[in-house]
């Protein structure tokens, strides 16, 4: 609404530069970001150029398309590019001001979800399709050309992923045939991004087995920044269970507010009796029992986000030994990505055995550099990467991997096998 007012009273208008995530849902519409830029586009008319940038993880609508002259993307996973982003939509845009861009867009929709766990951009097959995308560049008339992965648990039609061309006009045939050639390598690899996961006491076993530090234990199945909530107590409970094996520290975090409030009444120094996890989403599992002692506090859970330098807020926290396991519970959700979060409570990862982190693949970015090895765990939950396991309802079928099928980049026929 304030963006729409601004506009409708803004004078003598000349572009629109909008910073999208893109993959924003409400209860009554699907397409969020799609129907506010319906809204703008109505606002300044079919003449002004409207360029957005988007996380490649966007669910790129029809309406989007409709309605933004040129739609570019973050290129790395983790998104770390964010400015460099940024820049590129405001030189397009400026290109077109100055006429010497009249842009077109070429797209292919590729039917397939894949979770983002494999898909950092410095290893293949992310690394080979995104210097593929980069090859076209440049070349005739093509200006930018974007894989964008989507947010493969958007339960509405027309999730997929897409290869999206930013060209000049005349580069539209050229823009065409690189949408189709990097769709086709995207079909061709795509096994390549399943990945290899262990059971949490497999991955605690597999530790252990080690006499090195700081084994970054990755909960997928339950990433906020995905959407879950956080409150998966999986890798708890296998901490628990194999605790008098541990002869270092191990870290975990749980989202629970319960159990903050009981650590609270017990008081620093003094013994909790509670259960953590499974409270907010309980359909993956039962609230793990807790006794220890609360050694920290904390009624901010305030600390600075390596990312943006700006403070993020677990809420009310609390960090609960239970011999050498180290449980923090915080009052509600936040971006689990970097060591921050516990290094604001004392505990340092580097001198851990076990980290566990609840993110698919932004904390590597962070967690990378100080990680001995780092590992995706198997489980349960809202954001995890087994489709089939999901109740789908409203998304578009056939599409990979839930079902067996071939596709032709070229015409766009999909055929179950």
């Amino acid at each position: 609404g304030e963006l729409l007012k601004r506009l409708q009273h803004a004078p003598n208008i000349e572009a629109v530069l909008l910073s999208l995530h893109g993959a924003m849902a409400a209860e009554d519409c699907d397409d969020t970001e799609g129907d506010t830029l319906r809204q703008v586009r109505d606002i300044v008319g079919p003449d002004i150029p409207i360029v957005i940038s988007l996380d490649p993880h966007a669910h790129v609508s029809d309406a989007m398309l409709e309605c933004a002259d040129v739609i570019v993307a973050y290129r790395t996973f983790p998104h770390v590019d964010a400015y460099e982003t940024g820049q590129r939509a405001a030189r397009l845009l400026v290109d077109i001001l100055e006429g010497r861009l009249k842009p077109v867009k070429e797209y292919v929709r590729i039917p397939v979800i894949i979770s983002p766990e494999t898909q950092p951009n410095f290893w293949s097959p992310m690394k080979d399709i995104q210097e593929l995308c980069r090859s076209f560049e440049g070349v005739g008339g093509i200006r930018d050309v974007n894989y964008i992965a989507v947010q493969p648990w958007l339960d509405m039609p027309g999730t997929s992923h897409m290869v999206l061309v930013n060209a000049d006009e005349s580069g539209r045939e050229a823009a065409k045939e690189a949408a189709r050639t990097v769709a086709r390598k995207v079909w061709d690899v795509r096994e390549q991004f399943v990945p290899e996961r262990m059971t949490p006491k497999e991955a605690i076993a597999h530790a252990l087995k080690s006499d090195k530090l700081c084994f970054v234990m990755t909960e997928p199945y339950d990433s906020p920044p995905a959407g879950a909530s956080g409150d998966n107590a999986t890798l708890l409970r296998a901490l628990m269970d194999m605790r008098a094996e541990l002869k270092e520290p191990a870290l975990v975090t749980v989202v629970d507010a319960e159990a903050v409030e009981a650590a609270f009444a017990a008081g620093e120094g003094n013994t909790v009796r509670t259960t953590v996890g499974f409270k907010l989403d309980p359909r993956w599992g039962d609230p793990v029992p807790v006794e220890g002692t609360v050694i920290r506090l904390s009624e901010t859970g305030e600390f600075p986000m390596q990312m943006t330098g700006t403070p993020e807020y677990m809420g009310r926290t609390a960090v609960i030994r239970v011999d050498n396991v180290y449980v923090v519970v915080c009052a509600h959700s936040f971006a689990h990505l970097d060591p921050g979060s516990y290094r604001s409570l004392g505990l340092e990862p580097t001198e851990a055995k076990i980290v566990g982190v609840k993110s698919t693949i932004h904390f590597r970015a962070f967690y990378g550099p100080i990680a001995a090895e780092i590992i995706l765990l198997d489980g349960p939950g809202s954001s995890s990467g087994r489709f089939e396991t999901f109740e789908w309802k409203r998304l578009s079928r056939p599409v990979w991997p839930l079902d067996d099928i071939d596709w032709n980049p070229e015409d766009g026929i999909v055929q179950k096998k």
